[in-house]
């Protein structure tokens, strides 16, 4: 290896074992954060899909407006993901 001259195999086999043990648990991380934004959007899913069929009968536009506005300020308050604007320049 070029660059593990002069390190004894010990080190070098501890160093492989460090590196993929930081690789898995970096990689189980990534999985919860990815299920907890999909529970996310499950839920927001199925409020919307409620509120469609909710609404189907209704002639009161205004309390389903109102209703989806809430629904849809909830799940801006709760992405996890920041907005294209907040990247640094």
């Amino acid at each position: 290896m070029f660059l593990a001259r002069g390190l004894a195999p010990q080190a070098v086999r501890l160093a492989a074992w460090v590196a993929a043990a930081a690789a898995i648990c970096i990689s189980t991380e990534r999985i919860f954060e990815f299920r907890d934004k999909w529970r996310l959007h499950l839920a927001v899913l199925g409020k919307l899909e409620t509120l469609k069929m909710e609404c189907e009968g209704r002639l009161d536009q205004d309390a389903v407006m109102a209703r989806l506005t809430d629904i849809l300020d909830m799940y801006h308050q709760s992405i996890p993901i920041a907005p294209v604007g907040a990247w640094p320049q």
